[in-house]
C-alpha cells in the first residue's frame, strides 16, 4: 500500500481525499463511512465529502481516522499537517483572523499555504513581498525574532529551489525606495529581486511612478490558487476562503500586472535602484 509520502510532497485536496478512502478501504475488517463518521463524531455525509475532496476535515479529524485505519505515526502527522494547510480554502466564508504574538507560528502557517498552492500570486506596497526578502532585511522587518526569520527565509528558500508551482509577485517601486535596514541592506536585497526575476516559475512585475494609476490598493495580499486570500495590516491577519473575496481580489491583481513591467525591463528598473543605493 502506498503512503503520504510515497505521493507528491505537495498537500493536495485530492491527495488528501484518496488516501483517507484508501486507509479505510484497507481495513480488515473494513471500517464503514458511518463508523468513522462516529469516531469524529460528524455525519456519514461529512465523511463521504471528505473522501471525494468536497470538503477537508480538520487536521484534528484527519489524525483521528488516520489512526483508527491503522496509519502509523509518520503518516498520521503528515496528513494532519496537509488538513491543515488546506483548512482556508475549504471552511465555507469563514475568516481566521491571528492578531499578537506567534509572529513565527504564523509565517509557518503562510509558508504551509504556499506549499499546497500551484499558483501563488502577491502584491505588497509598503515592503519587499516576503517570500523575496533576504536574511539582511527579514532581519530588519522581525528585529531580534529569529525564530520569525528562520521561518521567513524557508519561504524564500521554496520560491529560489522548488520550481513547480508559478509565482506571480508585484512590487511598486515605493516599496523600495523605503530604505529598511540602511543602503547596504537594500541594495543586495534589489540584487536579489533581479536574481529571482530570471527564475522561469518566477514573473515579478515592477510598478514604477511613471505608470498612472487609476486606483488605489491601500494594503498587501496573497492569493493561493482560486481559493485562499490572505490580507495582512498592522492589526492582523485574515486568512479568507469567501469566493467573492477571492475572487474581488484576483480582479484586483490583474489591473495591478497589467499595470506593471517584467523582464529586463524590471531588471533595469532594479538594476539602476541598487546603484543607486551602492553610491550611498
Amino acid at each position: 500500500m502506498s503512503s503520504a509520502r510515497d505521493a507528491d510532497a505537495r498537500p493536495t485536496r485530492s491527495g488528501l481525499s484518496g488516501r483517507l478512502r484508501a486507509l479505510r478501504e484497507a481495513t480488515v475488517p473494513r471500517v464503514s463511512q458511518t463508523a468513522a463518521a462516529k469516531a469524529i463524531g460528524a455525519s456519514q455525509n461529512k465523511i463521504s465529502r471528505a473522501e471525494t475532496g468536497h470538503w477537508v476535515l480538520t487536521a484534528e479529524e484527519v489524525r483521528t481516522l488516520a489512526r483508527l485505519y491503522g496509519a502509523g505515526r509518520d503518516e498520521q502527522r503528515t496528513l494532519a499537517g496537509w488538513a491543515d494547510a488546506l483548512a482556508p480554502g475549504e471552511v465555507d466564508a469563514r475568516v481566521i483572523l491571528r492578531r499578537g504574538g506567534g509572529t513565527a507560528a504564523f509565517q509557518a502557517r503562510v509558508r504551509q499555504l504556499e506549499e499546497g498552492a500551484e499558483l501563488i500570486r502577491a502584491f505588497q506596497p509598503g515592503m519587499v513581498l516576503g517570500q523575496l526578502q533576504t536574511e539582511s532585511y527579514a532581519r530588519a522587518v522581525f528585529g531580534g525574532d529569529e525564530a520569525a526569520v528562520a521561518e521567513r527565509l524557508r519561504r524564500s528558500q521554496l520560491l529560489l529551489s522548488d520550481s513547480s508551482r508559478r509565482w506571480v509577485l508585484i512590487q511598486p517601486l515605493g516599496a523600495l525606495l523605503w530604505n529598511l535596514g540602511g543602503a547596504a541592506v537594500m541594495a543586495e536585497q534589489i540584487e536579489a529581486l533581479v536574481t529571482a526575476s530570471r527564475l522561469p516559475h518566477v514573473d515579478l512585475r515592477i510598478i514604477g511612478p511613471e505608470q498612472p494609476m487609476t486606483f488605489a490598493v491601500t494594503h498587501g495580499f496573497h492569493l493561493y490558487d482560486h481559493r485562499a486570500v490572505v490580507v495582512g495590516i498592522l492589526t492582523g491577519t485574515t486568512i479568507d476562503d469567501d469566493q467573492r473575496a477571492v475572487a474581488q481580489y484576483g480582479d484586483v491583481f490583474a489591473d495591478l500586472h497589467a499595470a506593471g513591467v517584467g523582464g529586463d525591463q524590471a531588471r533595469s528598473v532594479l538594476a539602476r535602484l541598487a546603484a543607486d543605493y551602492r553610491r550611498g
